[in-house]
This record gives C-alpha cells, structure tokens and sequence, in this order.
C-alpha cells in the first residue's frame, strides 16, 4: 500500500528535528561551547578535516537519530509517529536501510567540500558537478519512486525493508 504524502511529511516533520540539531550547534558554537578548527580550506588535507568534522556534528548524529528511532520499539522516528508510519526490518536491515538513504546526502557534501577549486568559493570541479548531480539524482528517485510501483524507494527495496501504515 502507497502512502507517498505521509512519507514526504514524515520527512518534513523529521526535518524539522534536523534543523534544531544544526540551531544547537550553531548556538553551542556561538557561545564558544564547540570548537570547530578548519585552519583554511585551501588544501585537500583540510577538506577532509572539514568534511570529517561536518559527518561527525551532522551527517552521523542524523543518520543515528533515523537508525535509533527505527530499531526502538515504535519502529518510527518523530516524523513517522506524527504521520502514523512505521518501519518494518530488523536492526541490520534498518542499518543498511538508513545510511543508503543517507548515501546522496554525504555524497553531496563530498561534492561541495572538495570538488571546488581554491580559493574555496571559485567556480566548481568537474568531481564537484558529478557528485552532486549523482546525488540529486538519486534523491529525485527516491522521491518518484514513493508515486510508482509499491511506493518502495531504492534503499528500502535493497535493505528488505517496508515502510508501512499503522492502522
């Protein structure tokens, strides 16, 4: 059974609990709570530093809050809750599940961190304009793929998982 609108606003209220996480460490940064050192993003080695710093603060920490709330006992993030989804797969499954659907998000930031020329700012790589547009594509599949078919994404398809409605 398709539920494509539900999802998307799952998504949205999940977004949401994303951008308080980046509110937080922006206003822990502000007030000199979180120390964020990139020396200068001119070289390679920090870019990687950067990149490395941004995974652990945003990419991780969201890509567990999915994971988390997925394996916990109502199967279901805030977002899924509020829209009365839930996720059906074991633990690993839902892994697997989570950081392919958090695959194009990274991949973007790879093609934003080092696919630009430096100074930082300048006109993008060809490596920059190939990871983010694979990885707009991708995320435009995932979105299409909710309308056709099943309603199953690439990632649940290949982790065996199923997003599904609670009565």
């Amino acid at each position: 059974m398709k539920h494509p609108f539900r999802r998307i606003g799952a998504y949205l209220v999940d977004y949401g609990v994303i951008l308080v996480w980046l509110a937080a460490l922006f206003a822990m940064a502000s007030l000199g709570w979180l120390t964020i050192s990139i020396p200068e993003v001119f070289s390679t080695k920090a870019r990687w530093i950067a990149q490395g710093q941004a995974f652990l603060m945003v990419t991780l920490p969201v890509c567990l809050y999915f994971i988390l709330c997925e394996m916990a006992g109502r199967k279901a993030t805030l977002g899924k809750r509020v829209m009365k989804l839930t996720v059906d797969g074991r633990p690993a499954k839902v892994i697997l599940r989570n950081i392919l659907k958090f695959a194009p998000w990274e991949m973007a930031h790879t093609g934003i961190w080092h696919g630009m020329d430096v100074p930082f700012g300048s006109a993008p790589t060809a490596l920059g304009w190939s990871l983010f547009a694979v990885s707009m594509g991708l995320s435009g599949l995932y979105l299409i793929s909710l309308f056709i078919g099943d309603g199953r994404p690439p990632y649940d398809r290949l982790a065996g998982t199923r997003v599904t409605r609670l009565s």
